[in-house]
Parts: structure tokens; C-alpha cells; sequence
């Protein structure tokens, strides 16, 4: 079967520029929305969708919010930014042939802390 869900969704190479790139051009406030839905606000909205006439409303950031944005006031120690890299993220994706030894039985191959590692 053809990997029909894969396609727009996984990459095959890694490239930390392309994701800093894109981090940098989405983190600028002229270039996002914000949807806020709660029924709470209902009496707020002063548009129609004429197709399944949801309502809503419209605004422009404010100048006190677009300030916030793009300078958070953060507390000391904290950092926004990415997460590191996945050390346990495998590099190799190739097929290994099937070893016997292994097959029959999982193995247990490694042993942390917090998780083990079995191989069949």
C-alpha cells in the first residue's frame, strides 16, 4: 500500500537551518493568528459565517500584546527556543537481515533507569 499520510508530513533529511528559518518567520507577530473559541464570548462577535453561520469577530493585536510577543518578559534562567536535538532518534534506517538467534525470542539488549531495550 502506498504511504498515502506520509507524504506532506515527513522529511527525509534533517536540515537545522530550514528549522530555524522557518521558527524565526512564524515567531514574527505580523505573521500568525490567534483563534480564541469559547462560548463564553459569544455576545463579542459581530460576524456571521454565512455557510454554517458561525459567529465571530475580527481584531488587530494590540500594540501592548505585539510588544509582548516580541519581547517576552521572561523570568530569570528560563529560555525560550527549541528543545535539543533527540539523541535516541535512530540515524540508520536500513533493513538488517532477520538473525535466527534473535527471532525466535526477543532479547534484552540494553538497560537504563527508566527503560529497556529488546530486540527481535
Amino acid at each position: 500500500m502506498p504511504q498515502i499520510i506520509r507524504h506532506s508530513y515527513v522529511k527525509e533529511l534533517f536540515d537545522p537551518k530550514v528549522i530555524k528559518g522557518l521558527n524565526e518567520m512564524l515567531s514574527k507577530s505580523d505573521r500568525f493568528n490567534i483563534y480564541l473559541l469559547s462560548s463564553s464570548l459569544e455576545s463579542e462577535c459581530d460576524r456571521v459565517e454565512p455557510i454554517m453561520m458561525t459567529k465571530y469577530s475580527v481584531e488587530e493585536f494590540s500594540e501592548d500584546l505585539l510588544q509582548k510577543i516580541e519581547w517576552p518578559n521572561i523570568s530569570k534562567g528560563k529560555k525560550i527556543g527549541l528543545p535539543p536535538p533527540n539523541q535516541l532518534l535512530p540515524k540508520n534506517f536500513d533493513m538488517i537481515e532477520l538473525d535466527p538467534e534473535f527471532s525466535h525470542q526477543p532479547k534484552q539488549i540494553s538497560i537504563w533507569n527508566d527503560m529497556d531495550i529488546w530486540y527481535k
